[in-house]
């Protein structure tokens, strides 16, 4: 199941394997980097990224990876297994700075998705949290009528949901001050095929 698919001539799509220490090193340090960036509590140390990558091993989470020249890792995503195999969890989707706005995440979603699809799945979801107010539902009271709210959702600085809802995924829902007062977590998913 972990086929390699040629996107373009400038990069690969191939499996992130922990027998290439070299690849699991810079997957580490760049999801340490992203967290900081905006993820504060997710993975503050090289050693909670780290830690991350392995529990992902360990669940036989599918990771994928975008290598280009000199067999440089340029991004990689993962998905957990839920539901009984029906929804899978995306976590996490990290692109190396120097490589974004070239195609690599939207390669690396649509080839998560026939990955997910090879094993029997039907949804993938994935949590887009606002913990550094990139969005029209920071710093602010949900409660009450939440739904209300979540419909007039606006990327206000560059928030991920934005690039989610271009490559298909839908707002299904928000979990308000998920992680403390006026950080929203806002939740998609995306129907892979009809029955």
């Amino acid at each position: 199941m972990g086929g390699e698919m040629q996107p373009n001539t400038d990069f690969l799509i191939k499996d992130l394997q922990a027998e290439e220490p070299e690849h699991c090193q810079v997957a580490v340090e760049l999801l340490y980097t992203e967290s900081i960036m905006h993820w504060p509590e997710s993975w503050p140390t090289l050693d909670s990224a780290k830690k991350e990558l392995q529990e992902l091993f360990d669940k036989q989470a599918i990771l994928r990876c975008a290598v280009g020249g000199e067999d440089k890792l340029m991004g990689w995503i993962g998905a957990i297994r839920q539901y009984s195999g029906h929804t899978w969890k995306l976590n996490p989707l990290v692109i190396h700075p120097e490589f974004r706005m070239e195609g690599i995440g939207r390669a690396l979603v649509s080839d998560l998705e026939e990955q997910v699809l090879l094993r029997g799945g039907e949804n993938i979801y994935v949590h887009t949290e606002d913990e550094d107010g990139r969005t029209s539902l920071a710093n602010t009271e949900l409660y009450p009528n939440v739904l209300d709210k979540l419909k007039d959702l606006k990327n206000t600085a560059g928030h991920p949901f934005e690039f989610f809802r271009e490559v298909g995924f839908q707002v299904v829902g928000v979990i308000p001050h998920a992680n403390g007062y006026g950080r929203p977590d806002i939740i998609m998913a995306k129907r892979l095929r009809r029955r």
